[in-house]
C-alpha cells in the first residue's frame, strides 16, 4: 500500500476541523466512472483514534500523513470474473 506512485489522494484533503465524525466517514472508490467500493468508517473493525493512537506509539505521525488499513468489499480480484 506504500510503493512509489501507488496510491494517490484526492482531489483534495480534509482538515479536521472539516470533519464532523471521523467515526463515520464515507469511503468509495470509482474504476471508469462505476462503483467498485462503497463503506464508512463506521464499518471498521477499529476506529480511527484507535488505529492513530496505536501507530503513534511506534511512529511519529505528522500533520497529511495517511495510515493505509484494510479495504472494503468490492476489490477487483475477488470479482469473477477478476477485474
Amino acid at each position: 500500500k506504500s510503493a512509489d506512485t501507488f496510491a494517490p489522494v484526492g482531489p483534495f484533503l480534509a482538515s479536521k476541523d472539516e470533519i464532523k465524525d471521523p467515526g463515520n466517514l464515507k469511503m468509495w472508490l470509482k474504476v471508469n466512472g462505476e462503483t467498485r467500493q462503497n463503506s464508512s468508517t463506521a464499518n471498521m473493525i477499529f476506529g480511527v483514534a484507535t488505529l492513530v493512537s496505536y501507530v503513534s506509539e511506534f511512529m511519529t505521525l505528522l500533520p497529511g500523513d495517511i495510515i493505509s488499513t484494510g479495504t472494503p468489499a468490492g476489490v477487483g480480484l475477488g470479482m469473477k470474473p477478476p477485474q
